[in-house]
């Protein structure tokens, strides 16, 4: 497809040409893409290889498909602003335009041993607190880069003063969201969704303090926490279920069904908040992790 593709931009005298590119995301995932390049050096999106896989499959054929993404380049290029690698850096190197755009989100930090390696990030737990600067928004989400542990020297700050930018700019007490699940097929009882408003990374919600003393306030006391994504969390009341063995359960079950890729993949212990104590417990050892 690479060579096709470029066969196609230089028949048209196009300035760009497209190459394979391998990117780590969450949980150490691996995933390859079809990257545009061109004339300026500009940035540019990349097209992931399952996901052209996908319409591939549903009766696409091959020769439609590469027509497909190169359209899209083309669209891309005409109709976005994308700056060159020298715009981005210097971007990136200033703090006072970038520190608004700080953000973390919650990782399991084993399953990221590779990711994480050479950034800022903060345990709490079995997971991590990690950091991102969200430079952009698309159709099914937005665009982020890694924070490294270079870029707090060039921008003279420390862990701490990130962790407290990022707070700040995720608002947390006022962007969580706890939806009932009794819509939901197979759904019983008081059992919510956690998240944010945007979804993204919703199960970073629990890092706050405020969002887990409100979450108690409307169960009416302590509640279990299952981690169902990176992206949500279901909590429901401890006296509404008193099984700690069938949640756990219920965790590798939907950890391992077909709804939640491995690159969503949280964790597979339930936890509970102890509304009296303002802790966060394992709930298999009752380890407060925050």
């Amino acid at each position: 497809m690479v060579s096709q593709l470029n066969k196609r931009f230089q028949a048209d005298s196009a300035p760009m040409h497209v190459e394979l590119n391998s990117a780590v995301k969450n949980n150490d995932t691996v995933r390859e893409g079809l990257m545009l390049r061109t004339e300026s050096d500009s940035m540019a999106p990349c097209l992931y290889l399952d996901d052209l896989y996908a319409l591939y499959e549903d009766d696409t054929g091959l020769d439609e498909l590469i027509t497909d993404v190169k359209l899209f380049f083309e669209s891309t290029v005409e109709t976005l602003y994308m700056p060159s690698v020298n715009e981005m850096t210097d971007f990136m190197n200033d703090w006072e335009r970038v520190g608004p755009l700080v953000e973390c989100k919650l990782v399991n930090s084993n399953a990221n041993s590779r990711r994480l390696a050479g950034t800022p990030y903060r345990r709490m737990g079995e997971f991590a607190i990690s950091y991102q600067v969200r430079v952009g928004d698309g159709d099914s989400g937005y665009y982020a880069t890694q924070i490294r542990d270079e870029m707090l020297e060039i921008w003279g700050i420390n862990r701490e003063e990130l962790h407290e930018a990022a707070m700040r700019n995720m608002r947390l007490p006022a962007n969580f969201v706890l939806k009932s699940m009794e819509d939901m097929e197979d759904a019983k009882g008081p059992v919510f969704i956690l998240t944010t408003k945007k979804h993204i990374y919703g199960a970073t919600a629990i890092i706050s303090d405020e969002v887990r003393q409100s979450v108690g306030k409307y169960m009416g006391g302590d509640y279990y926490i299952l981690p169902s994504s990176i992206h949500e969390l279901i909590v429901m009341p401890k006296d509404y279920a008193a099984d700690l063995w069938a949640l756990e359960q219920t965790v590798r079950d939907v950890n391992r069904g077909p709804y939640v890729p491995e690159e969503e993949f949280l964790s597979d212990n339930v936890y509970e908040y102890d509304m009296s104590e303002c802790k966060l417990l394992m709930s298999r050892n009752h380890v407060a992790v925050a």
